[in-house]
Parts: C-alpha cells; sequence; structure tokens
C-alpha cells in the first residue's frame, strides 16, 4: 500500500461513494470484511489523500447507521452496521490509535477524531473498553515493559516511558468528549508523548 498510495485513495473514495449512494447493497457485499481489513491496514499510510479516504470511508461506514433514518431500509442497515462494530469496533480504535503514536502526522488527525467521535456516538461504552485495551498494550511495548514489538512485528521505535496516568488522562479526554474537536486535541497533545 505504501508503494500505491494514488490506488488506496481511489480504491477509498469508492468504497465510501458506495456508502453514500447504496449503502444496503454494498453493506451487504460478500466481500465486504475484506474491505474494512485493508481499511484497517490502510489506516497508517502517511499520505495524505490516501489517508483523509481511509478515514472517510470509515467515517461514512460508521454514520450509514445514523443517517436517513427515514428511508426504508434504515433498520436493515443499522443492524449490519452494528454487526461490523461488534466485529471490528476494537481493531478500528486499535488501529487508529496506533497510527496515530506510530506514523500519522498532526495534519491527519482531524479525520481520525472525526472517525473516533462518529464512532462513541454509537458505542460509548465499548469504545471506553476498547481504547483502554489499546492504551494498555501500547504502554507495555515501551522500552522496558513485558512487549516490546511494534504493530507489523517490527521493535518499536518509542524513545519516551508514557506513564499509566498520562494514558488515564488521554483516555478521559477522548471518551469524556462531546464534540469531535475535543478528541482531536487529545490526540494531538497524546501522539507528542510519543515524539
Amino acid at each position: 500500500m505504501r508503494n500505491h498510495p494514488d490506488t488506496v485513495d481511489d480504491f477509498f473514495r469508492l468504497n465510501a461513494r458506495f456508502l453514500q449512494r447504496a449503502a444496503l447493497p454494498y453493506l451487504k457485499f460478500s466481500q465486504f470484511s475484506s474491505v474494512v481489513e485493508c481499511a484497517l491496514l490502510a489506516a497508517s499510510l502517511d499520505h495524505r489523500d490516501a489517508n483523509a479516504s481511509v478515514m472517510k470511508f470509515f467515517f461514512d461506514l460508521l454514520h450509514a447507521a445514523r443517517n436517513k433514518e427515514d428511508r426504508d431500509d434504515f433498520e436493515v442497515r443499522s443492524s449490519i452496521v452494528a454487526k461490523v462494530r461488534k466485529d471490528f469496533g476494537a481493531k478500528i480504535v486499535d488501529s487508529l490509535i496506533r497510527a496515530v503514536v506510530f506514523s500519522l502526522p498532526s495534519y491527519t488527525f482531524h479525520d481520525v477524531g472525526d472517525v473516533l467521535f462518529e464512532l462513541m456516538l454509537l458505542e460509548r461504552s465499548n469504545v471506553c473498553v476498547w481504547m483502554e485495551a489499546s492504551l494498555m498494550a501500547l504502554h507495555d511495548s515501551q522500552p522496558g515493559g513485558p512487549h516490546q514489538i511494534g504493530q507489523n512485528g517490527d521493535h518499536a521505535n518509542l524513545t519516551a516511558k508514557v506513564t499509566r496516568d498520562q494514558l488515564v488522562k488521554f483516555h478521559k479526554e477522548v471518551t469524556s468528549s462531546e464534540q469531535p474537536s475535543s478528541v482531536i486535541g487529545a490526540l494531538k497533545t497524546f501522539s507528542r508523548l510519543w515524539r
């Protein structure tokens, strides 16, 4: 994906368009879970356009459970997205947090924050649990922690020792946010702890 970010950009723009224009047939597509898995891998791309398209895909996917409530397909669409959240919610949170810490520049945090906030509008209590698990895994991967392996099996390049109190503060700031801008600000502050 790193070698062909323009293709990633085009692919996820197309997928986001399907979600916007023909959500139900698209969500019922037999290979849809493979597209979500691909998006999880692409979430850490530091290419501006490709990352924006991946985040737009995630946002539109989650938002499909809340928008156009007056349509006949709303209940079915909402239940399919609920299953996607059940199957992939923890992976989405972990992938986004790791991307913020390990690879993404701060200009991408606006889109990441929008995705996390949209997920919290649907599953705030689960996001709390998922984020806690992700943060504890990050904490343990720091130098001196029980595991020092990064997301792709590489040794993590973590120079700072982020304390448990800092993790708790970040967790609280994100999960108690009432607007996306608060999540974005928390992501920016949190990412600086690791760099």
